[in-house]
């Protein structure tokens, strides 16, 4: 179900969770009006590259999709892991 504000649908929410002592990296999930949001902390010294571990939940969500048979945003994940690891190479 869509929150609204006045007469403005709120269209994403995207969780944070914060890192505490001895955390490296945090992770949350947030279903909202039909769609999946993922929230990543990481700590940087331990985890530099959350990037890549964000384009690969996504990667691996969209074949999830595609297993179950359902419509799967393939292209915008595709072009995201090319620009990962893009990045990475750099």
């Amino acid at each position: 179900m869509p929150f609204y504000l006045l007469d403005a649908p709120m269209t994403s929410a995207y969780p944070h969770v914060p890192l505490f002592e001895n955390q490296g990296l945090g992770i949350a999930l947030l279903s909202y009006a039909g769609r999946l949001y993922f929230g990543l902390v990481g700590e940087w010294d331990l985890l530099p590259d959350v990037d890549r571990l964000a384009a690969w939940i996504e990667a691996s969500y969209a074949e999830l999709r595609e297993a179950a048979e359902l419509p799967a945003p393939l292209a915008r994940v595709e072009r995201k892991l090319r620009r990962v690891a893009a990045q990475s190479a750099a």
